[in-house]
């Protein structure tokens, strides 16, 4: 697995398409409100305002 470290939004979600193409990704800005359900093949990717991951990208 490759290890990400304060890439920006499209690319960590390009790793992780390249990792598991069959994951979805989504970026999700971190002061916005998202959905609470778990689904198995997505991930979400919380960016702050320089489009920086803020948290550990995982599935659900």
């Amino acid at each position: 697995m490759t290890i990400i470290s304060k890439k920006v939004g499209r690319g960590c979600s390009g790793i992780i398409k390249s990792e598991n193409p069959n994951l979805n990704t989504v970026t999700v800005k971190e002061d916005r409100p998202a959905t609470r359900d778990y689904r198995a093949h997505r991930v979400r990717v919380v960016v702050n305002d320089s489009d920086i991951f803020t948290e550990v990208p995982t599935v659900g």
